[in-house]
C-alpha cells in the first residue's frame, strides 16, 4: 500500500518537533533541580546525548562499510529460532523484574486504584446495584470507570478476588504490551529495531515501578498497542492481496478501539490518528486498476472506505458498551457533548495547575446532588470552565504550557505513587526509599534519551515522501499532548505514550543506519535499486514486507540482515527453459542447444 503525505503531515511533524524539544528542555532542567550540583547534571546529559549521536553514527558507518547488512543465512529457520529465543528471554526477564517489584514494594490500593478494585469485586459478586449505590452514581458521572473493573471482575471470577490477582493480571497485560512493541517495530523497521524497541519497553523504569499499583493504564496501553499492531499490518504492502481479511480486520480494529475507550476515553485520539492516515491510503497502480478484482478487494483498495468500516465498528461497539454500562448501574449516562465538562473545568483551574482538586470535585458533586443528573452536573462544570477562560485568558494561556511541562518534563509518576502510598501505609523503610529515589534519577535519564532518539526519528520522517504506521505514532503523541494541555492532567497520564517513545527511538536508530547505508552505496557508485525513488522513501520494514502478487511487477529489494518472511529467496534460474522459450538470447545459444540435444539422443539410445 501507499500513503501519501500532504500539508497536514508537515503541520503535525512540526508540532511533534516543538513538543519533543520542549520535553527535552524541561526534562534536562528538571533532572538537576533536586541535586547538589545541578549544572554538572545538565552538562552530563548534554554530553551523553552528543555521545549517543556519535556512537550511533559510528556504528552505522562501520556496519554499512563492511556490508554486514547484506549477510544472509541460507535457511530462515535459524533466524526465526534466534529471534524467538531473544523475545522469550526478554519477556521472562521483564516478568521477573516486575514480580520482584510486586513483592519487594507491597502497596495496598488507594484513591482511584481502590475504586477500581472495589467495583471489580462487586461486579464479580453480582452485587454492584445492591451494595454499590455510591459507586453507581460515580460511574454515571465517569462511565469509563467501569471499563477496567469489568475486565478485572472476569479474572476475579476465575482466580478469586484479591489484590494479588489484580496485580498479576496487570503484569500479564504489561508483558503483552512489551510483545506488541516488538511486533510493531518489526513491521515498521525490521527485526533489529523490533528487538531494540522491545528492550526499551521491557525495562522502562517508571513502568516497572508502577506495576504494583491497581491501575487501568497497563490494560489500556496493551489494548492501544494491539490496535496499532493491527494498523501496522493493514499498512503493510503484503496485506493488500488478502481482501477478506483486511475487511474483517478494519471492523475488528474499530471494535478494539471502542473497548480501549471503555477503559480510558483518550482512545479517541488514537482513533483519529488512525483515520487521518487511513484516508490517505492508495493502492498500488496494478491493484487499483485491476478490473477483475472482486467488490471487497476494490473497496479495500480505497482508504476512505476502510475508514468508514473502521468507524462503523467503533461507533456500534461504543453504543453497545454504553448501553451495557447504563444497565449495569441503572443510571442515565451523559452523552459525548457534555461528558468532558468536569475534566475541562479541572484542566483550566489555574490555582490547581490543571490537576485534580477538592474545589472542583466538590462543585461537581454538589451539582449532582442538586439535580440528580450526571448530565446536568457536567453541563454546570462546562459553564464554569468557559467562565474561567473569559475571566483570565492570559492565565489560562500560561497554564496550558505549564501543564505540558508538568506532564512531559519528567517521568516520576512511578516513584511518586510508590513513595506516597508506602509512606501513608507506614511500610516505607529507609532502604526502600533510597532504592525508589535512585531509580527515579536514572529513570529520567532513560526517559530523556528515548525522547531524544524519538526526535531524531521525527527529523528523518520530515524528508520521507510517504507516511505509514510511524506517522500514526506521531499523531497519537501530538493528540495526547494537546488534549492534556486543556483537560485534567497528571504525570501518570503519559504512561501509554512511553511504549510509543520506545518504538520511535528504535526507528531513529534504524533511520541513522539507513542513511549511512544509502550514502555508502552512493559513494561506491552502487546501482542498487535500494536507491530508487520509490524504494528510497519506504521505511525499512515496509521494504522487507513487500510481496509480489500475480499480475503486479515487483521491484527488487536489497538484502538485509537475516531473512524476512515475505522475502522471496532461493529461486533457481533454468537457462535451458529460458532459451527455448525465447526469453534469453546469448551468443552461445546454438552451441548450448546442440550440446543438450546430442546428450538427449545418446541417453535415448542407451
Amino acid at each position: 500500500m501507499e500513503t501519501r503525505r500532504n500539508w497536514f503531515t508537515y503541520i503535525y511533524l512540526t508540532f511533534f518537533g516543538i513538543f519533543v524539544c520542549y520535553s527535552l528542555f524541561g526534562g534536562i532542567l528538571n533532572i538537576g533541580v533536586s541535586t547538589k550540583y545541578p549544572f554538572l547534571w545538565y552538562g552530563g546529559i548534554l554530553l551523553a546525548m552528543g555521545g549517543l549521536w556519535l556512537i550511533s553514527n559510528s556504528a552505522a558507518i562501520i556496519l554499512s562499510h563492511f556490508d554486514i547488512y547484506r549477510f544472509r543465512l541460507r535457511s530462515r529457520i535459524p533466524g526465526i529460532i534466534a529471534e524467538a529465543v531473544i523475545i522469550a528471554a526478554l519477556i521472562l526477564a521483564a516478568g521477573a523484574v516486575r514480580i520482584w517489584i510486586i513483592r519487594y514494594l507491597p502497596v495496598q490500593p488507594q484513591s482511584d486504584f481502590q475504586t477500581y478494585y472495589n467495583v471489580a469485586d462487586l461486579l464479580a459478586k453480582g452485587t454492584l446495584k445492591r451494595d454499590g449505590a455510591g459507586y453507581c452514581d460515580y460511574i454515571s458521572q465517569f462511565p469509563h470507570v467501569i471499563g477496567y473493573p469489568y475486565i478485572l471482575s472476569l479474572i476475579f471470577k476465575v482466580f478469586g478476588a484479591s489484590v494479588t490477582t489484580g496485580l498479576y493480571f496487570n503484569l500479564v497485560v504489561s508483558l503483552l504490551s512489551v510483545f506488541f512493541v516488538n511486533r510493531i517495530a518489526r513491521l515498521v523497521c525490521g527485526r533489529a529495531a523490533g528487538v531494540l524497541a522491545m528492550v526499551l519497553a521491557a525495562f522502562w523504569p517508571s513502568q516497572v515501578l508502577f506495576i504494583n499499583q491497581m491501575a487501568s493504564e497497563p490494560l489500556f496501553t496493551c489494548l492501544s498497542l494491539l490496535c496499532i499492531w493491527i494498523t501496522a499490518y493493514l499498512f503493510s504492502p503484503s496485506s493488500s492481496a488478502r481482501d477478506i481479511r483486511i475487511f474483517v480486520l478494519n471492523i475488528l480494529l474499530g471494535i478494539m478501539l471502542a473497548i480501549a475507550g471503555g477503559v480510558r476515553p483518550v482512545s479517541v485520539v488514537l482513533l483519529i490518528a488512525i483515520i487521518v492516515c487511513t484516508i490517505t491510503y492508495k493502492a498500488g497502480n496494478a491493484e487499483a486498476s485491476n478490473t477483475k478484482a472482486g467488490l471487497i478487494k476494490t473497496c479495500m483498495a480505497r482508504g476512505w472506505i476502510r475508514a468508514i468500516f473502521l468507524l462503523a465498528g467503533f461507533l456500534i461497539c461504543s453504543q453497545l458498551i454504553s448501553g451495557a454500562t447504563a444497565r449495569a448501574i441503572d443510571r442515565k449516562l451523559p452523552d459525548t457533548t457534555v461528558s468532558f465538562g468536569y475534566n475541562l473545568m479541572v484542566g483550566l483551574n489555574v490555582e490547581a495547575k490543571g490537576a485534580w482538586n477538592e474545589q472542583d470535585a466538590k462543585f461537581l458533586n454538589d451539582r449532582f446532588i442538586e439535580t440528580g443528573s450526571a448530565v446536568e452536573a457536567h453541563k454546570a462544570s462546562l459553564e464554569q470552565a468557559l467562565k474561567r477562560i473569559k475571566e483570565d485568558p492570559e492565565g489560562i494561556a500560561n497554564l496550558l504550557f505549564q501543564k505540558y511541562a508538568l506532564l512531559w518534563a519528567n517521568d516520576d509518576y512511578g516513584s511518586y505513587w510508590n513513595l506516597l502510598f508506602m509512606e501513608q501505609q507506614h511500610n516505607l523503610t529507609p532502604e526502600r526509599k533510597e532504592f525508589i529515589n535512585s531509580v527515579a534519577i536514572w529513570n529520567n535519564i532513560y526517559y530523556i534519551i528515548c525522547v531524544y532518539m524519538s526526535l531524531i526519528a521525527g527529523i528523518f520522517l520530515w524528508f520521507r515522501k510517504r507516511a505509514g504506521t510511524v506517522h500514526i505514532l506521531i499523531l497519537y503523541f501530538v493528540g495526547i499532548a494537546f488534549l492534556h494541555m486543556v483537560v485534567e492532567s497528571q504525570s501518570r497520564y503519559h504512561y501509554s505514550i512511553l511504549p510509543v517513545f520506545a518504538i520511535l527511538a528504535a526507528v531513529g536508530a534504524a533511520e541513522i543506519f539507513r542513511f549511512h547505508r544509502h550514502r555508502e552505496e552512493q559513494s561506491c557508485g552502487s546501482q542498487s535499486e535500494a536507491a530508487g525513488p520509490e524504494h528510497e522513501n519506504r521505511s525499512i520494514g515496509e521494504q522487507l514486507s513487500k510481496k509480489q502478487e500475480p499480475g503486479i511487477e515487483e521491484s527488487k529489494a536489497p538484502v538485509f540482515t537475516g531473512e524476512d518472511k515475505n522475502t522471496v529467496a532461493g529461486n533457481r534460474f533454468d537457462m535451458l527453459d529460458a532459451i527455448q522459450k525465447g526469453h534469453v538470447t546469448v551468443t552461445v545459444t546454438e552451441a548450448y542447444l546442440k550440446e543438450k540435444e546430442e546428450k538427449l539422443k545418446e541417453d535415448n539410445k542407451e
